[in-house]
């Protein structure tokens, strides 16, 4: 089952208030649910930036 939106929302806020490290941790650390929400954090802090993207959302 997918989060609902509180609980949705309640990630949201969390991964916003996590450090640095633990947002570029890879994402087979992050349950499949998360990753989404870990990718959306990344970019929100620039660390998205590979010059070379994949399109693949699992490997970037």
């Amino acid at each position: 089952m997918a989060l609902s939106e509180s609980q949705r929302e309640t990630a949201v806020r969390i991964i916003r208030g996590a450090a640095d490290e633990y947002v570029r941790l890879p994402l087979w650390e992050f349950h499949p649910y998360y990753r989404p929400l870990i990718l959306s954090e990344r970019t929100r802090r620039g660390f998205n930036l590979d010059p070379e993207p994949t399109g693949d959302h699992e490997y970037n």
